[in-house]
């Protein structure tokens, strides 16, 4: 139950906490949704095959993940098998279903059972007309039926903005509240603070506020996390990460520090580095100890002609060598860092892809810090960033090309439109 983790949770040390969110964390951990780089060309790549390999294992493969998409190139199955006997063996099946605006509806997860599948758990997916996500529900196969467990509830504002995050749990019939998340915003969409609470006695109580910051270019500069203590934000159980990007806006470095005897104490640093197209080649984890950063864990990784990450392997600093480690995530990236997964556990993961029809996703849930408003509108509508313009018709007509923040819809008659930004596609009305 989410309840017996919450009670685990408040009596955690600073320390502890920092530790069980961001050690494993190999890109920043955002509780919000953030921006994707957006890069140019028609070519879109998934995965085909993906093989896994064990630290630990005397195999030269021991798990194998293979993907099927329909046709306008959205993932509907993930086979998970693993090798024993000289034999591959089924594990798991991942099936996905989507709406006519490419939008995930379903996700069903069963196991290999005595020659079947199994049903094990499910999510299902509302979305409202803007296409941001508004209700997440988890169930469990159980005696023949699914049963609820827990469902997460989503506003926004009007232009698309988060504005609440509440996670509830299914008690003796009725969802029962358990914790919210609520976000503020900056002019750019960026999120300025989140703010978590459970819910306790019939009442929410604070818990940790996260403040941040960001350059010109958007990237997050600094987070700042604060503990609800006597009634009050404290620096009593705080962390703060500091950021550093390149010219290309790759993130650099990441650096965790935690608060002690009104100090920040360096804690953990990690280290990004690229390739000329800017694709992550190395993540490298480095400690604090005895006043120098000391190695600790690094990722390792290689790329396709045509950006598409090819293997990843994790290492761990033993005995001052760098020796084959597991990794509870390990992943890949591909499209030139436009698309990522990570279901793989141990020391190294190595897949082929296989060029699909590029999915036209309509403002993409993971992208809802990007805005389009007023909509509907009556004239002009603002986008949250410059980009490039399409915008079309029901028929399908092109009626404006441009790059800019700004559209005019005054001139056209009143119904609905599509503007066309970047790879994304939103539906838009002219009142």
């Amino acid at each position: 139950m989410l309840t017996g983790i919450l009670a685990t949770a408040q009596n955690n040390t600073a320390q502890e906490r920092f530790n069980r969110e961001f050690k494993n964390s190999e890109f920043e951990k955002p509780d919000f949704p953030t921006k994707k780089k957006t890069k140019t060309g028609d070519d879109w790549w998934q995965p085909d095959t993906a093989y896994g390999h064990d630290a630990n294992s005397v195999n030269n493969v021991d798990d194998k993940f293979i993907y099927s998409y329909n046709a306008k190139g959205l993932k509907t199955g993930l086979l998970y098998q693993y090798w024993q006997n000289n034999n591959w063996v089924n594990a798991s099946l991942s099936t996905y279903t989507y709406d006519s605006q490419n939008n995930m509806l379903t996700y069903l997860d069963q196991k290999w059972q005595n020659g079947n599948w199994v049903n094990n758990y499910q999510l299902t997916y509302t979305y409202d007309l803007n296409n941001n996500m508004l209700t997440q529900l988890r169930q469990t196969w159980q005696n023949d039926n699914w049963a609820n467990g827990y469902q997460f509830v989503y506003t926004y504002d009007s232009q698309n903005n988060r504005l609440t995050f509440l996670r509830q749990e299914w008690d003796n019939g009725n969802w029962v509240n358990y914790s919210q998340s609520i976000y503020t915003y900056d002019s750019n969409h960026n999120v300025l603070t989140t703010s978590d609470q459970f819910w306790h006695n019939d009442n929410w109580r604070n818990t940790w506020k996260y403040s941040y910051s960001y350059d010109s270019h958007n990237n997050k500069l600094t987070e700042l996390a604060q503990n609800w203590n006597n009634n009050d934000w404290t620096l009593w159980y705080h962390y703060q990460l500091t950021y550093t990007y390149d010219s290309h806006d790759n993130m650099l470095t990441q650096l965790y520090q935690y608060w002690q005897n009104d100090s920040l104490i360096n804690y953990y640093l990690y280290t990004h580095t690229y390739d000329s197209h800017d694709n992550i080649l190395t993540w490298l984890s480095q400690t604090w100890q005895n006043n120098n950063w000391t190695n600790c864990e690094q990722i390792l990784r290689t790329y396709d002609e045509n950006n598409n990450s090819t293997s990843a392997e994790y290492w761990v600093w033993s005995d001052g060598n760098w020796q084959q480690g597991n990794r509870n995530k390990l992943g890949l990236y591909y499209n030139n860092m436009q698309s990522h997964f990570s279901d793989f556990v141990g020391h190294k993961i190595t897949a082929s892809y296989i060029k699909v029809t590029k999915p036209v996703m309509i403002e993409d849930v993971e992208l809802a810090s990007f805005s389009v408003y007023p909509n509907p509108t009556t004239g002009i509508l603002h986008l949250s960033t410059e980009s490039n313009i399409k915008l079309y018709n029901l028929q399908g007509s092109l009626l404006q090309n441009s790059f800019g923040k700004n559209v005019d819809l005054s001139t056209y008659p009143q119904g609905m439109y599509f503007l066309q930004i970047g790879d994304r596609t939103v539906k838009v009305v002219k009142e």
